[in-house]
């Protein structure tokens, strides 16, 4: 017996059909599982996918082609609106200072320690992030990006590093150089396993047999919203030594599934185990270590496709294989042994 999707117009789920049922199809999800739970991750797919559809994001940097807006809209249902950034800095201007206070002071009381910001800076970087909230609460946008190194880098301005993490943390998503494959990679994972994303620059040592990754945020609820923070301390910016950001101290010995969106037909993916952090000189100031990857492949195979992956707490590859066969793009596992 064969069931296939051409007689389905929407996804649909087969959970517990006996084996000698051939359960395949674009629009079909097969589970035969003993445990209920691998049903729900199954469920969650088909949530991202609603969710993508309910997603506008915000882009704060040079503007987007109309037609690569339109094609992130019909392939994955996803809204991109262009952004100027001087409306994003305008926007602190009358925002609450009490309310700036206490947001920074709950990042400094949190902190493990406190090494180069001073207080002004942690100051300044929440009142950014109220101001971007507010032009994201006018526009009804859950996710935002910026042309950080642009527009801020080299200026007096605060960054938007610690506002990033605050939007991750509650749930959005908020990611730095206005990089729209990291932005999709971060909510299309993000939604599937509700959690957010660490978007970072990816080096391999073939030495060791290890694949770094760092960036000068990541958000401290990285298993979601519920989930415990983890340990930070607050940095100033790497590039520039200035302002604030966060030095994140992942889980070690945690699966990760890693990724990065190739719009609108690849997604290149991997699932190593972090297995420390570091804090190398002249880096960002989040750094990870994974094991897991075949480095000499990825090195020949992906590696320069794209600087940036998005690290995620959790293996995602099934319920990703299962979002490609649904929105029609496919999956590549990078350094594959």
């Amino acid at each position: 017996m064969c069931i296939r999707d051409r007689s389905w117009d929407v996804p649909i789920i087969f959970y517990g059909a006996p084996g000698y049922v051939s359960v395949r199809g674009r629009n079909v999800i097969a589970v035969r599982s003993s445990d209920f739970r691998d049903v729900q991750r199954k469920v969650g797919v088909l949530e991202a996918i609603h969710r993508l559809k309910e997603t506008r994001i915000l882009y704060a940097g040079w503007p987007l082609a109309k037609e690569f807006c339109a094609e992130a809209n019909a392939k994955l249902g996803v809204e991109i609106k262009n952004v100027e950034n001087a409306r994003l800095l305008a926007a602190r201007n009358g925002i609450d200072e009490e309310m700036a206070k206490s947001l920074a002071q709950k990042w400094i009381d949190g902190a493990e320690a406190v090494v180069e910001p001073t207080y002004e800076d942690v100051f300044e970087a929440s009142k950014l992030y109220y101001g971007i909230r507010k032009v994201m609460r006018e526009e009804d946008a859950s996710v935002i990006t910026i042309d950080c190194f642009g527009s801020y880098i080299g200026t007096d301005l605060p960054l938007p590093c610690l506002a990033f993490v605050q939007l991750n943390d509650e749930g959005m998503a908020g990611v730095c150089q206005a990089d729209i494959r990291a932005t999709l990679t971060q909510v299309m994972i993000g939604y599937i396993g509700d959690r957010p994303g660490f978007v970072a620059n990816t080096s391999v040592d073939t030495a060791t047999d290890t694949v770094h990754y760092s960036h000068c945020l990541g958000a401290t609820k990285m298993e979601g919203v519920n989930g415990e923070s983890e340990p930070y301390i607050l940095r100033d910016h790497m590039g520039d030594y200035r302002s604030v950001c966060l030095q994140t101290k992942m889980e070690v010995g945690k699966k990760v599934t890693v990724a990065s969106f190739e719009p609108f037909s690849r997604m290149l993916i991997s699932t190593p185990t972090i297995v420390g952090n570091t804090n190398r000189e002249h880096d960002c100031r989040t750094q990870i270590d994974t094991k897991g990857v075949d480095t000499k492949r990825m090195q020949r195979e992906t590696l320069s496709d794209t600087g940036h992956r998005v690290v995620f707490y959790g293996d995602w590859l099934d319920e990703v294989r299962d979002m490609g066969n649904l929105l029609d793009f496919e999956v590549f596992v990078e350094g594959e042994r």
